[in-house]
């Protein structure tokens, strides 16, 4: 290569490098960082997006937050941007409201912390994914919140030492993690009920929550951490489902009203002093062909060993006949949670027909009520002659092995 060639590559390459410094700087540059005021709330916008970062003075008390501020999405809520205490210098005493826009994808760390906020509403369709971690802790006022099901994270201590009574998850939830400590101390809480898609709690997760008096553990959770429910002085049962094959140490020291632990699987691995401190005599219940409890009436860990009850009081079935139906309604009394189930049949020679089935779902003991309809082809037959109808109730409790009785309806010929 001659000198006058390769000085005129080295001329290219230098007026190259100096093209793409200027589009650098020029790129820089419409990406620079512009701050913005919109009705008393201060706005970070990074040149592709937008954040909130607090009020600019005194807070109002209802705040609602656009969806765009200068064009651009508002996307995130700022760490410590509505945060109250000794050493923020935000006034956000007043605040009592805020409307959140579909547009917000994260709630950054303390954003809400020690705040006055008693309403959080966000926007049909939100796209939020993480509430960060102490993001509303200590906010004594806040009293319920409904979580968007784009939610896939509730971060360490989020809602710890709240004011909270209710949490509602919308239908069809991503939340996968709720991690360490995020509902801990919130003393008014009484109902959780987690959507199945969560598939891990961290340690202390509603620890203290002294009022807590009832939560449905998700399947899809395989470990109870430690001290997840310490001190929960007013959880009377807890279900453990079959996935669930440790739990941590001190889990649930200090139940002291815990009463009943129904397992639904295999008996798991369990932590020091997991069940210290429940009622005296608590049980653990498990099905017949469960293993690892030892047998009934020994110790697992302090509980006493029993299979759940399912005896089951049924009172005398009553008929209805109409012109195309008939109706049989029968009230049943189960001791817990179940499947109950009832199947009307009647027999001639060898041939067993199945007239109808009834179903229900109990919650909790009581009486419950089937009602068991016979249409038309039922109702032609004892137009013909008298019936003979075997009703046939059976109850399934939560963990534990099914229990059956039967009686005898016997219907005259009835044109």
């Amino acid at each position: 290569m001659s000198k006058s060639h390769r000085r005129r590559t080295s001329v290219c390459v230098a007026l190259a490098l100096v093209a793409v410094s200027a589009l650098a700087s020029a790129g820089t540059a419409s990406a620079a960082v512009t701050y913005h005021t919109v009705n008393g709330i201060n706005y970070r916008d990074n040149g592709f997006w937008v954040s909130v970062q607090g009020c600019d003075g005194a807070c109002p008390a209802s705040v609602v937050i656009p969806d765009t501020v200068n064009s651009k999405a508002v996307e995130s809520i700022d760490s410590f941007a509505f945060w109250i205490s000794s050493y923020s210098s935000n006034d956000a005493s007043a605040l009592k409201s805020i409307t959140i826009p579909a547009s917000v994808s994260s709630i950054g760390t303390s954003a809400f912390q020690g705040s006055n906020v008693e309403t959080v509403t966000f926007v049909a369709n939100s796209d939020l994914q993480m509430i960060g971690s102490y993001a509303f802790s200590e906010a004594t006022k806040l009293e319920g919140i409904t979580v968007p099901k784009s939610v896939t994270e509730i971060g360490e201590r989020a809602f710890y030492g709240s004011g909270l009574k209710t949490v509602t998850f919308e239908d069809a939830s991503l939340l996968k993690r709720v991690e360490n400590s995020a509902f801990t101390s919130a003393l008014a809480l009484k109902t959780i009920t987690l959507p199945d898609s969560v598939n891990y709690l961290g340690t202390n997760t509603f620890a203290g929550d002294t009022s807590l008096e009832s939560f449905t553990i998700p399947s899809s959770v395989t470990t109870i951490p430690t001290n997840t429910f310490k001190g929960n002085t007013s959880l009377g049962s807890i279900t453990i489902p079959a996935g669930v094959t440790s739990i941590g140490v001190s889990a649930f020291q200090g139940a002291a009203n815990l009463d009943l632990v129904t397992f639904l699987g295999n008996a798991p691995s369990v932590g020091t002093d997991a069940f210290t401190g429940v009622k005296a005599r608590a049980k653990a219940y498990r099905a017949g062909n469960l293993t690892g409890f030892g047998n009934a009436g020994t110790l697992f860990h302090g509980l006493v060993v029993t299979g759940p009850p399912n005896n089951i009081t049924v009172a005398k079935a009553r008929n209805k006949i109409a012109k195309a139906l008939i109706t049989l309604t029968t009230s049943v009394t189960v001791p817990g949670a179940g499947k109950l189930t009832q199947v009307v049949t009647s027999k001639v020679g060898r041939k067993t027909t199945t007239w109808c089935t009834a179903k229900a779902t109990p919650t909790t003991a009581g009486a419950y009520t089937l009602t068991c309809k016979i249409t038309k082809a039922g109702r032609k037959a004892l137009s013909k002659a008298a019936m003979k109808l075997t009703v046939t109730t059976s109850f399934t409790p939560t963990g534990g092995l099914k229990a059956t009785k039967t009686q005898v309806a016997k219907l005259s010929r009835t044109r």
